[in-house]
């Protein structure tokens, strides 16, 4: 998942669907973007469960080698790009 610079903000989504029942497991293997609070240039919003809730922010490479697992079937990735590249690499599976 990578954004290149944009001088407007851009946004891209990406979901990952498991079979009805089964859940996502993933793991962040790489996160390249400014590390600040807020995530205010560039981050990754991750969600897990809840659609109508926002999800986990990231922007910062503390997470890497973290595993997560979505509550449900369906896990939406949101990435935002303002002034700043930004890139994440992740491994999913179904669980």
């Amino acid at each position: 998942m990578t954004f290149r610079y944009a001088s407007v903000k851009s946004d891209c989504y990406w979901h990952i669907r498991a079979p009805a029942g089964r859940r996502i497991q993933f793991q962040v293997r790489n996160l390249d973007t400014n590390c600040m609070e807020g995530c205010d240039w560039a981050g990754f919003e991750i969600n897990t469960g809840n659609l109508d809730l926002a999800g986990m922010l990231i922007c910062c490479s503390s997470v890497t080698g973290s595993t997560f697992t979505s509550l449900g079937n369906i896990v939406t990735i949101k990435g935002t790009s303002k002034f700043n590249n930004a890139n994440m690499v992740i491994n999913y599976r179904v669980v």
